[in-house]
């Protein structure tokens, strides 16, 4: 990519180049405790690569040839309990982002993403469900603003009627706390690009859902089945 100073302009032109490669791995595991209400679970990613560019020292040089590694390390751990009355989940992760660059050594960049939440689901008499899920997310090292505090909180309450609670009523409630906003960094061999999203105010929806069934009972299908025959 070569850049000029009297325009502004960028020209971007491919090479065939070798040395782009990336390696990737994970591991997951889940068991229930001795009692079996408890579960804990647990995801490992590990993922390394290697970019090649061409970065230019000095308006007098030619473009040299550069590598920027990226090394992405994450965990997330959950513990859940289930019961006939509640079902609640614990989860806490953290992800790690390192980028080296071979020339510009000050374009060094670590970054770290925790999250903390919080999910319970609680089945009432009369076939009510209130259920919440609330998130804790710090990022650090991005530098200024970035390096944020959001804590986005959504809860609904349902309930089910008719024969065989074929029909359910739902009221949710999205972003409670106005602070669903998110953020992510993607680093390449010439520049660091952030995007952000986010929800301005907090909303709701309500709406009515409806099983059908349309094979019949297991009587009539054996019934089927036979006539077919």
């Amino acid at each position: 990519m070569t850049y000029d100073e009297n325009t502004g302009g960028r020209t971007t032109q491919p090479t065939n180049v070798n040395g782009n490669w990336r390696i990737n791995g994970s591991f997951t595991f889940s068991t229930p405790l001795s009692n079996k209400k408890f579960t804990v679970n647990t995801y490992t990613n590990a993922n390394y690569g290697n970019s090649v560019g061409f970065t230019v020292l000095n308006k007098e040089s030619d473009a040299v040839k550069s590598n920027t590694t990226n090394l992405f390390l994450s965990e997330r751990l959950k513990g859940n309990y289930r019961s006939d009355l509640i079902d609640c989940e614990l989860s806490a992760g953290i992800r790690y982002q390192k980028s080296e660059h071979s020339i510009k050594k000050d374009n060094q960049r670590e970054t770290f993403d925790y999250t903390f939440g919080v999910e319970a689901n609680l089945n009432l008499p009369w076939d009510i469900k209130i259920s919440s899920n609330i998130d804790c997310r710090l990022k650090r090292g991005y530098g200024g603003k970035n390096d944020t505090n959001r804590t986005p909180w959504n809860a609904q309450i349902s309930k089910s009627f008719l024969k065989k609670k074929k029909a359910t009523i739902r009221f949710h409630l999205y972003d409670i706390l106005r602070e669903n906003e998110s953020s992510e960094r993607s680093i390449s061999e010439n520049s660091i690009t952030d995007r952000e999203s986010s929800t301005s105010n907090v909303y709701f929806m309500a709406y009515i859902a409806y099983r059908f069934n349309t094979f019949g009972n297991k009587g009539k299908r054996q019934s089927t089945r036979s006539k077919d025959y």
